[in-house]
């Protein structure tokens, strides 16, 4: 692999907007190689163009410019000396990290899969529960009109019963004023009728003891 095709990190994170941390990520979970040295990390530019979408043409020359400056200031990357047990290790490593990444992921996707159904679930019960409610305040409002006729109709069969009353106390009184003056007019009958018998003539009498005449008697009332 040449070395023109590496770039330092400081300028791989500027010319693609991420952070160190964002590339190391990257390069441990096997999208991204890089070369390390005493002066720090150094990325693949092409891997860096077809990763973060870097391709407009300025870009691209200015990452040449960046290479081609640090390779006349400084010497070129010496091949890190590595025996083929520590790279199958650092495959290896690699490898497990990756696997626990997408496990991970997995493991995030099935939650969220679960929130996602507990969440549908949790609005489908919201939306019962508000048709339940609109139902219980149509139930409540109409027995509050129930409720509102109910003593509308009470007071009017007070106010009859009122009036009734009243009617049958006037009734009353008047029965007593007639029944007082049938009892006075009753007793002046009588007084006029004895009267009349204590002053009876002799031919008025005879009248009476031959029966051409009826014998006029006294009114009792009770």
């Amino acid at each position: 692999m040449k070395t023109t095709k590496f770039i330092k990190e400081s300028k791989a994170c500027q010319l693609c907007a991420v952070s160190a941390n964002t590339l190391s990520r990257f390069s441990e979970s096997g999208y991204l190689k890089r070369k390390g040295s005493s002066s720090g990390f150094f990325y693949n530019t092409e891997e860096l163009i077809s990763l973060f979408g870097v391709k407009n043409d300025s870009i691209h020359q200015q990452i040449q410019k960046e290479i081609a400056e640090d390779n006349t200031s400084k010497p070129i990357l010496n091949k890190p000396r590595t025996v083929k047990s520590k790279k199958k290790k650092y495959q290896k490593r690699t490898e497990n990290k990756i696997q626990k990444e997408l496990h991970k992921k997995a493991v995030d996707s099935e939650t969220l899969s679960k929130k996602i159904q507990k969440l549908d679930a949790q609005k489908k019960n919201n939306e019962i529960n508000n048709k339940d409610i609109l139902r219980l305040e149509n139930l409540i409002k109409l027995q509050e009109k129930m409720l509102d006729a109910k003593d509308i109709e009470i007071k009017d069969l007070k106010k009859q019963r009122e009036w009734l009353q009243e009617r049958v106390e006037k009734l009353d009184e008047k029965a007593e004023r007639d029944q007082m003056l049938l009892l006075a007019e009753t007793q002046m009958l009588n007084k006029m009728l004895n009267f009349q018998q204590r002053n009876k003539g002799p031919v008025t009498k005879a009248l009476e003891w031959l029966g051409y005449k009826k014998n006029t008697t006294t009114i009792e009332v009770d």
